[in-house]
């Protein structure tokens, strides 16, 4: 019983863990992007 208890656990540890890595990779994304587009047009400004 105690092991299945661990189990469930893990399992919803694992599912919280995809959720915030996939949150982290969309938050990294769009940083990525913003930071493309400030650089492009301070680029074109220093130019």
């Amino acid at each position: 019983m105690l092991a299945r208890i661990k189990k469930n656990s893990l399992s919803i540890n694992d599912f919280d863990f995809l959720e915030m890595f996939s949150k982290i990779g969309l938050c990294f994304s769009v940083i990525l992007l913003a930071t493309g587009f400030y650089y492009r047009i301070f680029k074109d400004q220093a130019v």
